[in-house]
């Protein structure tokens, strides 16, 4: 038998044989969402990264010409740039109970994605920095 892609309250998948039309019954069923934990999410993460660049840009001269120095704020300004991006899209189509479609969905994808690789990307090339700084120190500047 084929599964189709709806399911019943318990999270299991209905058989064809079931009377599972065009929609789902997560689609069918009236939804209490409650919209306080994404929103605090978003406005901590947003403020943790506020405060991170607020600290990095008040150190000293000396510690901001650095290699390390810009990698690290770069990491604080994509992680915001990404959640300023993509927790508003999410946060509006669950509080109006819309659908998301089209070319909004295609972006909020590609972002999603795009932020979501730079970041690991960035904390690899740090732990790589710091680790050329510690082996090789002599020749490192």
């Amino acid at each position: 038998m084929d599964d189709l892609t709806c399911s019943n309250e318990t999270m299991m998948p209905l058989k064809a044989s079931s009377n599972c039309t065009n929609m789902s019954v997560c689609e069918k069923q009236e939804t209490n969402i409650n919209m306080y934990v994404p929103m605090s999410m978003m406005v901590t993460g947003m403020t943790g990264n506020l405060a991170a660049l607020l600290v990095l840009y008040t150190l000293s001269k000396d510690i901001q010409r650095t290699v390390y120095f810009p990698l690290l704020s770069g990491l604080a300004w994509a992680d915001l740039i990404g959640q300023a991006l993509t927790s508003p899209i999410p946060i509006l189509v669950y509080s109006k109970k819309i659908k998301l479609g089209g070319y909004l969905c295609m972006f909020n994808g590609f972002v999603m994605v795009f932020f979501g690789l730079l970041t690991p990307l960035l904390v690899c090339v740090l732990s790589l920095e710091r680790m050329l700084s510690l082996k090789f120190t002599y020749f490192y500047h």
